[in-house]
């Protein structure tokens, strides 16, 4: 199956999560393969523009553990179309948030995040990481 992580899995493991980190490690296994997108890569080094050159190099090994997607023409149109439809509704949703699921969805991919907004996106797969109760 594929994933693709989104910024608030990739900081929670990040920063060391132990509930974020517990979950994920349950979807571990050899038929699963993890990507994030550009843009989320965007979103977390956006959060390390002003440190050091030593913790930027530490981000950017982090973030090169993962398998990269981008947009792409089919998932520019399926954002043009899907940002249309929920924009008419008067559901606006986040570009960022909208270009990353379009991205999974063009890859046939699961979008795993903590952010409960993904489920208001019209045709994404998402699992919502929710630590064990």
């Amino acid at each position: 199956m594929k994933y693709v992580l989104d910024t608030s899995i990739l900081v929670g493991i990040e920063r060391g999560n132990k509930a974020i980190i517990e979950r994920f490690g349950e979807l571990v296994s050899d038929e699963n393969i993890f990507y994030t997108t550009t843009l989320n890569i965007a979103e977390f080094y956006y959060g390390y523009a002003g440190k050091s050159k030593e913790a930027k190099k530490t981000a950017n090994e982090f973030l090169n553990k993962f398998k990269l997607l981008t947009l792409t023409l089919d998932s520019a149109r399926i954002y043009a179309e899907l940002a249309y439809l929920h924009d008419r509704e008067g559901e606006k949703i986040e570009d960022f948030d909208l270009l990353t699921a379009v991205i999974a969805m063009d890859n046939n991919a699961t979008i795993i995040t903590l952010d409960k907004g993904f489920d208001r996106i019209r045709g994404a797969k998402t699992l919502l990481l929710q630590p064990k109760s």
